[in-house]
């Protein structure tokens, strides 16, 4: 949608709780899986996509054909759009590795410095990726059973 290539940069482990980013969504995603040997269990954890503001206003722009220079009520709910679309995708993926997902409202923070708390017991992997609209980062956490 906002006519670019992605490229994935090296992932890295979370170390705080502080975004990458000026504007973040988040969604919960849960389910079950199967094992290659039959075992069963349960999976559960979050998604994030954060924008430094520059990125979100040039991705909003190319998106909605109309140039932002400033964040607003109209450009507000693209954080949670694109997060929707990632989720659904890797939805479609996990599907046919056997496992069934359940997706949550996504919700979104905004500011600089903003905090992404997520629950106990949880790993963090930061995905940088880069077009040619900027930098912005995918947060996939996971809770550990």
């Amino acid at each position: 949608m906002a006519h670019t290539q992605l490229a994935p940069c090296t992932p890295e482990i979370r170390s705080d709780d502080i975004s990458k980013g000026d504007y973040s969504s988040i969604i919960g995603i849960s389910g079950n899986f199967t094992h290659d040997n039959g075992e069963e269990g349960t999976y559960k954890g979050n998604i994030a996509v954060s924008f430094p503001e520059a990125t979100y206003l040039k991705v909003a722009s190319a998106i909605f054909e109309e140039e932002y220079s400033e964040y607003s009520d109209g450009i507000s709910d693209l954080g949670a759009e694109i997060i929707n679309m990632i989720v659904g995708n890797a939805k479609r993926e996990l599907q046919e590795m056997g496992f069934t997902s359940n997706m949550a409202i996504p919700s979104s923070i905004s500011g600089p410095g903003h905090k992404i708390k997520y629950p106990g017991r949880t790993a963090v992997t930061i995905i940088p990726i880069d077009c040619d609209r900027g930098r912005f980062f995918i947060e996939v956490a996971y809770e550990d059973n």
